[in-house]
């Protein structure tokens, strides 16, 4: 629901409840204050909660499937493990300077309670699926758009990130890996109308390297580009799109190369 208490701030209140079969009724409630400071300015603050429920893969799942000897590792679903939740805070602001131009600053703080975790269980060589990981992260992002031409428009944004996790009391699982993100990220998109229909698109980004894990290696920083270009004639478009074009392949993901790759597309509108 949203109301306001003057012509300049507003406050929006939601929640959403879910029910699952494993933990029952899960409420997830938010709140979203904003104050238009004037025609250019807004600030906003918000709070919510969040969580993800456990699916068949926490509580069922074993691995290996088949009978194995008694020394060979396997992993088990936890009949315990409940919900992982988050709380989120966020501030902004939010500013239009002028007709062609609009920036924006955010930070966030999130407290993770409840988070996956791998136990061994004593006596054996299997490991159970509990919630043994708590933490938080923290960040910043950047983004702006300025309109340089009527047909011509940037995008740009940077992105900030941190976390720290850490094992529950009378737990002993490394989460060192878990969400292992890129703490800085770069983002520049140009989308230009050109004569005769044609529409170019060329989108620039950066990641910050990924550092090494218990079970990961060290992904090492990379930038690229895709470029996108568009032909359009009434109801029917035509593009061809290459993607990850500053190298041959690139790392993204522990051993996982991403190619250079190259497609094309037709779409009707009707």
């Amino acid at each position: 629901d949203e109301f306001s208490l003057s012509k300049s701030i507003k406050i929006t209140i939601g929640t959403k409840v879910l029910h699952n079969v494993y933990t029952g009724v899960e409420i997830q409630p938010s709140g979203r204050i904003a104050l238009n400071v004037d025609n250019k300015n807004t600030l906003w603050a918000s709070v919510s909660r969040a969580v993800r429920t456990p699916s068949r893969v926490d509580v069922d799942y074993f691995s290996p499937s088949a009978p194995q000897p008694p020394t060979t590792p396997s992993v088990a679903g936890g009949s315990n493990f409940i919900s992982e939740k988050v709380l989120a805070y966020e501030l902004g602001y939010r500013v239009q300077p002028n007709g062609k131009s609009t920036f924006s600053l955010s930070t966030f703080y999130n407290v993770y309670r409840d988070i996956y975790s791998l136990e061994p269980l004593r006596g054996t060589q299997t490991y159970v699926i509990l919630n043994g990981t708590e933490g938080k992260s923290w960040g910043a992002e950047f983004s702006g758009t300025y309109q340089l031409h009527k047909n011509w428009r940037l995008r740009g944004g940077y992105t900030w990130f941190d976390k720290k996790l850490t094992v529950k009391p009378g737990h002993v699982f490394d989460p060192s890996y878990l969400s292992n993100d890129a703490q800085n990220q770069f983002l520049l998109q140009s989308m230009c109308e050109l004569p005769l229909h044609i529409h170019l698109d060329v989108i620039g980004r950066y990641l910050d390297y990924l550092p090494a894990t218990v079970v990961t290696a060290k992904v090492p920083a990379y930038s690229t580009f895709d470029i996108r270009i568009a032909y359009t004639i009434k109801i029917i478009e035509v593009s061809i799109v290459g993607q990850n074009l500053s190298t041959r392949k690139h790392v993204e993901f522990n051993a996982l190369s991403i190619p250079r790759s190259f497609y094309a597309k037709m779409t009707v509108r009707l």
